[in-house]
């Protein structure tokens, strides 16, 4: 019975060794990296659904002009000019859009998927977080690993510390939305101070006839 005494159990076999700082600080790395993927995957999809809502509500307030334009002239003349200038102002409409797209530093994080460093700068916050990014797409030959799993740490850290809502406020929100409130303040201001007139060069502008509109006798 004292033999059994003797024979190690699977518990003493022995655990295995402790990882070396190096070791620790490179898993540290790695993980940091995924919270900052994330984290950017997060800020995306509100900058995109932002930049959408933006990039819409201007393109509609463009499009109401010129549908407005377009039927107020056609009330007075014939639909040819009408249709040619409400054309004219909508792709002046569309072609502001993708101005504004491009200039735009929300629009264009949104859209440049393959380039989050724009994404991490707009976030703002500390410079680690976009050091992190910036070098995380870049080759870093004969950069120190441990140099580089430090700064994904830190700025795994400093990606915490970012709310998303306060970086891309939906405040961004309130020119777009002005400007199609304007354009249709014009339509309203339109319907009331010349209602026949633009029911009749809406029509005129849908169905396409052309010359003068028919006057009308008031009884």
């Amino acid at each position: 019975m004292q033999l059994h005494e003797n024979i190690p159990t699977l518990g003493g076999l022995g655990e295995p060794p402790p990882r070396s700082r190096r070791e620790q600080l490179g898993l540290d790395g790695q993980r940091a990296k995924g919270e900052i993927v994330a984290f950017l995957r997060r800020a995306r999809s509100r900058a995109r659904l932002l930049s959408a809502a933006r990039g819409l509500a201007l393109l509609l307030a463009g499009l109401l002009l010129a549908a407005l334009a377009g039927a107020l002239l056609a009330s007075v003349d014939g639909t040819l000019l009408a249709r040619a200038v409400a054309l004219l102002l909508a792709a002046g409409a569309i072609g502001g859009v993708v101005w504004f797209s491009l200039r735009s530093p929300l629009q264009t994080a949104a859209a440049r998927a393959r380039h989050p460093a724009l994404l991490a700068r707009l976030l703002g916050g500390p410079s680690e977080l976009l050091s992190s990014v910036e070098l995380a797409s870049e080759r870093t030959e004969g950069v120190s690993t441990e140099l580089l799993a430090l700064l994904h740490v830190r700025a795994a850290a400093a990606a915490r510390a970012i709310d998303v809502r306060r970086a891309l406020p939906a405040s961004s929100l309130r020119g777009p939305l002005a400007a199609l409130a304007g354009c249709a303040l014009l339509w309203g201001l339109a319907a009331w101070l010349a209602p026949r007139n633009l029911a009749q060069g809406a029509a005129r502008l849908l169905r396409g006839e052309n010359g003068a509109p028919t006057v009308e006798l008031s009884p």
